[in-house]
């Protein structure tokens, strides 16, 4: 399957998986100036792309039924280590 994307202004950035265990991809904000918001402000954010949507690119959302995992918890003193080391959560290497 592929998905097209165009870049609509320059400097707009194409979206991508930040990690391989990624399920969705980054977007990227294309903006001239910096947006501050307000807690519980809403706004408008460009990415400066378009995308063509497969099948004639009607919807907007989709509703997706996913297998939920129980699994059985244990408590440990150490975990693995992992690619994203001490960053942790959301850390992709950026600063």
């Amino acid at each position: 399957m592929e998905l097209k994307i165009r870049k609509l202004r320059e400097g707009a950035k194409i979206p991508q998986r930040a990690t391989s265990g990624s399920a969705g991809m980054d977007l990227y904000a294309c903006i001239d100036e910096p947006i501050t918001l307000a807690p519980g402000q809403l706004s408008i954010v460009p990415t400066g792309i378009a995308i063509e949507l497969p099948d004639n690119g009607e919807r907007v959302a989709q509703m997706v039924i996913a297998p939920v995992f129980t699994p059985d918890i244990v408590e440990v003193d150490e975990l693995s280590d992992t690619k994203r080391g001490a960053g942790g959560f959301g850390s992709t290497g950026r600063n």
